[in-house]
């Protein structure tokens, strides 16, 4: 465990190198631990990925935001899904919950700076607007489908040939 807090608070946020998503991803399930606590059941679907060019540190970040809003996002009993896969020249990974999920008109503000949520899925939208920002410096982007007592699907996609860049912003 000291490994994995090691590795999710790495100081190497704007080194760009060569990352499993799939270990990135368990690494902040397992810091996440506590917060899941027992009454959230996390079900993994980890496909086979290639080796992904970016900042660990910063992927990290992103999947953290996303996996606190779905974690918060269930009252009581429930699940999450991470899953990941390879999809038309693509990395994508998928965090399903079934917790409140939101209206059409909540999801089309989730990435406007000011928007919160009220007793809702997000307490601030500031999350999921540095989510997006992290997820967009590794030339990628988000996709959000909710349905309100449903719950929520993000989706990030990463292309799978990215080349290395200079240090990250």
């Amino acid at each position: 465990m000291v490994g994995d807090l090691k590795n999710l608070v790495a100081l190497d946020q704007a080194e760009q190198q060569s990352i499993d998503i799939n270990e990135a991803l368990e690494e902040t399930l397992t810091f996440l631990r506590p917060k899941i606590e027992t009454r959230i059941r996390v079900v993994r679907q980890y496909g086979t990925l290639a080796a992904f060019t970016g900042s660990p540190a910063r992927l990290r970040q992103a999947f953290t935001n996303v996996l606190l809003n779905a974690i918060q996002a269930i009252a009581n009993d429930g699940e999450v899904r991470v899953v990941t896969d390879e999809i038309n020249g693509q990395l994508r990974v998928r965090i399903e919950d079934n917790g409140k999920g939101m209206s059409q008109e909540q999801t089309d503000s989730l990435f406007d700076p000011g928007f919160t949520q009220k007793d809702g899925r997000v307490k601030t939208a500031l999350g999921l607007v540095i989510a997006l920002q992290i997820v967009r410096e590794h030339d990628g982007d988000i996709q959000i489908e909710s349905q309100a007592e449903r719950g929520t699907t993000v989706t990030f996609y990463f292309p799978k040939d990215r080349e290395m860049k200079g240090g990250l912003h």
